[in-house]
């Protein structure tokens, strides 16, 4: 993606969590240590809204979370901002197995390829929840090729993180790289803004 598009390494993120930096994402409002998914000015889109805006120039506008809609009033909010179709964890298959979060990656992924489409103009907001504690997914089953840390990143190694707190974000980010690769080239009208969980405190 990077190399067909623009990217940017170095970035500030707007807040040092979730939430915060969700409603920085949905509304273009930088975060000032005001809730505003809790505020009653949120109860309608603000001007700002990024699906309100694309909602008018004539995008379906749609939430996939991997997680629970009622987290932080999540759904509502993203609802009162102007997304159109929402879905969480209940949404996925049934037979997944659910964790405290939700889903894992792969099958939030699953259920947006089977929703998505080329039948009109989308603009798509996907946050997935794999990457976040207990880290209990075997991502040795799923293919993470780590035993121990590489020389080269060993010394960052420290009480901080270990190998299966990195084969989660690995895990994570291999999902969204296979979403990608059988998407592309298929499609061509959905726009997509893609974000996780918890990687700028880590």
């Amino acid at each position: 993606l990077a190399k067909k598009g623009l990217f940017f390494e170095g970035f500030l993120p707007a807040s040092d969590g979730t939430m915060q930096s969700l409603t920085s994402i949905m509304t273009s409002l930088p975060y000032s240590h005001v809730e505003n998914n809790y505020q009653t000015t949120a109860r309608k889109p603000y001007p700002s809204s990024l699906a309100e805006t694309f909602k008018r120039l004539g995008y379906r506008t749609r939430l996939f979370y991997g997680g629970y809609l009622s987290w932080q009033r999540f759904g509502e909010f993203a609802k009162d901002q102007g997304v159109e179709e929402i879905y969480g964890a209940p949404h996925m298959n049934q037979s997944v197995t659910t964790h405290e979060w939700g889903v894992d990656d792969e099958y939030l992924f699953d259920f947006l390829l089977s929703k998505i489409d080329d039948s009109r103009p989308s603009f798509n907001i996907i946050m997935t929840t794999s990457y976040h504690p207990p880290y209990n997914i075997d991502v040795w089953a799923k293919g993470f090729p780590l035993k121990t840390a590489p020389d080269e990143i060993a010394p960052m190694f420290d009480d901080t993180t270990n190998l299966k707190m990195l084969g989660h974000l690995w895990y994570s980010d291999k999902c969204l790289g296979d979403f990608v690769r059988k998407i592309e080239g298929r499609l061509v009208r959905p726009l997509f803004v893609f974000t996780g969980d918890h990687y700028g405190r880590k």
